[in-house]
């Protein structure tokens, strides 16, 4: 997961297309988004796909799953579900 670096943040909110969302309704800000990345990478995180499906389409793709990340700095593990299409 490159996005688990400082550059790869900025990389991210470089090349995120306009259409696509970041859901956590609280954040109103290009700032306030890079300062959660900037908090999240201080604990150290580091991400796993458990699973993953994906449908490929005639004009179209799919890859949903759930993924894992584990904070070296504190050892906390949360899941969440991913989709991008």
């Amino acid at each position: 997961m490159a996005i688990l670096t400082e550059s790869g943040n900025r990389l991210y909110e470089t090349r995120r297309r306009k259409s696509q969302s970041f859901i956590i309704n609280h954040f109103l800000t290009p700032a306030e988004k890079e300062d959660y990345f900037h908090h999240f990478l201080e604990k150290g995180p580091s991400g796993e796909i458990n699973l993953r499906m994906i449908d490929i389409g005639c004009n179209s793709a799919a890859d949903a799953g759930v993924y894992t990340f584990t904070f070296s700095k504190t050892g906390t593990k949360i899941s969440a579900r991913y989709t991008y299409a």
